[in-house]
């Protein structure tokens, strides 16, 4: 993948895991916005359908 989407990846991997409701049993208000909070899911779910079919691939 080209490199800033890396690292748009790598951004949102570090900020997944300081960001409350992120899964880590915080109860304070998120702090990202519903907007950003879509781009992440979407991305997310692309990235994976993007490498399960280049695993298919090889």
């Amino acid at each position: 993948m080209p490199l800033p989407i890396l690292d748009f990846i790598l951004e949102t991997y570090d900020k997944r895991n300081v960001t409350p409701l992120a899964g880590h049993g915080s109860l304070d208000e998120p702090t990202i916005t519903r907007d950003q909070a879509v781009v992440l899911v979407e991305m997310t779910k692309s990235i994976v359908r993007i490498e399960g079919k280049l695993k298919r691939e090889i």
